[in-house]
């Protein structure tokens, strides 16, 4: 099971909430295959369709007051009869709504049916991974420019949210998941919950909010959102995305923020010097602590990124809140206030510093459901594991050493199993006899020509062109070797030419897969030549940087010296990052061959 699925829980009665795999729903258009996760308002499922596809089912099922009987969703008790079918509804109005919205980065509901005394919602099933697993695992690492490319395409997708005239109310990164074509999917929306809380007293006490992500708005029965709730919340995904940290929550903030005490937030721009001053002062904006001071659009947003400055409509709020004078600050003490109030005042200060609404006011998620959505559940007990999931990599993880002369670096290293030594690639290849079989470039040099000298060494045997070409090697500027041959046809002419041949380090590891090292533009690129019989690597794979060893971020090592000391250090396999057709991958490969 992963380790982040939440195991089903009994009711007090010994029986399991959740239904079995097997079961039948809508008439048999839709089979339970096996549960997937369940918070306080529903349980998920992963399923498959009357046309054996595989789809993520939802079941309305808010488990403080409702149970089940056999197959149906029952109330605990008569009194809570009229709020489960007001929760019902909800559901499936919110369903009914998410339906109509058409975009390529957001989730699509395929249908909305009620059996079994509630309602379920049959939505895609998304092979790829979550932002949170990507950055809080390391599944795999994302460049710069993937970043900003996933952040405008989400803000797109929020944007048609919004124009819907829908909240998401959940975002975070356990809600954006990255395809296997690289695109961010929006999922788990949480806008039924937060009407539930409000319809119902018997959901009044499960607000769920994140720390870190949710704005101080969400903490507030009654409290007025909007879009620009939405982009905090987006804003801070970004944040942890981008730095590795979870953002301070917003209750801290606006506690210091009160006090006259310094924000607890770091600007994004003091964090990272990776991405340009727009688009961090875009993030740093749409944190900000009050509502009315972010970025009020996705499009705004957008519009900074490029800048283009913000829209009439946000130029008009910074003027009216101008004029407002000390407004803001008693808007927050109003906030704080209605925080402090309540569960009778009780604010408590937790362990990790953060101010957090007593447990009577706030039921904090689960650790599953706070960690990632059940589409994401769904996702990651399906995909492959990580070494055969596309992938994004930062371009400081390189095998870009700088090219330079060989004098200095070994010739040959035979460690443990990895195997590399300095060598050319000839236009040519000949037979054991160093006859010429076939010449690809250097066409003056004709087929059964033997090579019979190279920079003045006498060569008899195809190893002996092979050893002369790696002593060129060293002697050129660390990119192409010179090479003076020499060749007798059968009927004893002599031929004399000259050939550059790049200089190349072929690479042999524990599973007998050949990589080869050549220079691109000043450095070193890698390419698997030919993949070992159990290797999960394929000819032509570029391997862009080594995942869990810092060394290749500082330049300069070569591929054989990392390898070597992954080896000393006593890993028997590594992580490749590879670059397959336009996408990443993850590879294990063996660096140890096992004895016996």
């Amino acid at each position: 099971m992963n380790e982040l699925a939440k195991v089903p829980e009994t009711n007090s009665d010994g029986f399991v909430d959740e239904l079995q795999p097997g079961t039948s729903l809508l008439q048999g258009q839709y089979t339970i295959s096996r549960y997937l996760n369940a918070g306080g308002f529903g349980i998920t499922y992963l399923a498959t369709d009357s046309l054996r596809r595989q789809v993520v089912v939802k079941e309305c099922f808010p488990s403080s007051f409702c149970r089940r009987s056999r197959l149906l969703v029952q109330p605990r008790s008569r009194a809570h009869a009229g709020e489960l079918r007001s929760i019902v509804r909800l559901f499936t109005r919110e369903a009914e709504a998410l339906a109509k919205l058409r975009h390529p980065n957001i989730v699509s509901v395929h249908q909305v049916f009620e059996d079994n005394n509630t309602a379920y919602m049959a939505i895609d099933f998304i092979e790829g991974h979550d932002l949170l697993a990507i950055t809080k695992k390391k599944v795999f690492l994302l460049r710069p420019d993937q970043i900003q490319s996933i952040l405008r395409k989400t803000l797109d997708a929020i944007g048609c949210v919004h124009d819907a005239g829908l909240l998401h109310r959940d975002i975070s990164p356990d809600n954006i998941i990255i395809n296997s074509d690289i695109e961010p999917v929006l999922i788990d929306f949480g806008a039924a919950r937060e009407q539930a809380t409000k319809a119902t007293q018997a959901l009044s006490a499960m607000r769920v909010v994140k720390d870190g992500y949710s704005p101080q708005e969400f903490y507030l029965a009654g409290s007025k959102q909007g879009p620009e709730s939405d982009l905090y919340s987006l804003a801070a995904t970004f944040y942890y995305v981008i730095t590795r940290e979870i953002p301070p929550d917003s209750q801290k903030r606006i506690a210091a923020h009160v006090a006259n005490q310094p924000d607890p937030y770091v600007p994004l721009g003091k964090r990272t010097q990776d991405y340009d001053a727009a688009f961090c002062a875009a993030i740093d904006k749409a944190m900000a602590i009050l509502p009315q001071d972010r970025i009020q659009s996705a499009r705004d947003w957008l519009a900074m990124i490029d800048g283009k400055g913000p829209s009439k409509r946000e130029q008009k709020k910074a003027r009216a809140g101008a004029k407002g004078g000390g407004a803001t600050r008693k808007l927050a003490l109003a906030s704080l206030g209605a925080v402090a109030l309540i569960g009778a005042g009780a604010v408590t200060l937790h362990q990790t510093g953060t101010l957090q609404l007593p447990v009577a006011a706030v039921a904090p998620a689960s650790e599953a459901e706070a960690l990632r959505g059940p589409e994401q559940v769904a996702m990651e007990a399906s995909v492959p594991a990580p070494v055969t999931t596309p992938v994004l990599v930062q371009p400081q993880v390189a095998v870009s050493e700088t090219t330079g002369p060989l004098a200095d670096v070994p010739t040959r290293v035979d460690i443990g199993g990895v195997v590399s030594e300095w060598g050319v690639v000839l236009p040519f290849t000949l037979d054991a006899d160093a006859r010429v079989a076939d010449a690809r470039v250097a066409t003056w040099l004709d087929v059964g020509l033997k090579i019979t000298e190279i920079n003045g060494t006498p060569i008899a045997t195809e190893s002996d062109v092979t050893e002369a070409a790696r002593k060129a090697a060293r002697r050129g500027d660390g990119t192409i070797a010179n090479l003076r041959l020499v060749a007798t046809g059968a009927d004893g002419t002599t031929v004399y030419g000259k050939i550059e041949a790049p200089i190349a380090f072929d690479t042999v590891l524990a599973d007998d897969t050949r990589l080869r090292t050549l220079p691109a533009s000043g450095v070193w690129e890698t390419t698997v030549v030919q993949p070992g019989p159990e290797s999960t690597l394929q000819a032509g794979d570029v391997v862009v940087g080594l995942v869990d060893s810092p060394a290749w971020t500082q330049g300069g090592p070569s591929l054989a010296r990392v390898l070597a000391e992954e080896i000393q250090a006593g890993q028997a396999s590594a992580r490749f990052a590879v670059r397959r057709a336009g996408s990443m991958w993850v590879k294990r490969v063996t660096l140890v061959r096992q004895s016996g």
